[in-house]
């Protein structure tokens, strides 16, 4: 596994930058039932030969948009 961070976000596909290469990803199936939402600027570790965000790692701070 990498680590690398998340740059984009289109439904649940995440654009993760790891190494300089961009890597398609979509996240664990956990992340579901455990009510965790990946976003766009978390360092993640990812799995670039299955091309799956395994975890999350600690976030420092987090904007949250309520309309």
């Amino acid at each position: 596994m990498e680590q690398g961070i998340i740059i984009k976000n289109i439904s649940n596909q995440y654009d993760c930058l790891v190494n300089n290469v961009i890597y398609t990803c979509i996240p664990r199936g956990r992340f579901r039932h455990d009510k965790i939402t990946p976003l766009v600027g978390d360092k993640v570790l990812v799995n670039t030969h299955n091309k799956i965000i395994e975890s999350i790692l600690e976030r420092k701070n987090e904007i949250i948009f309520d309309s």
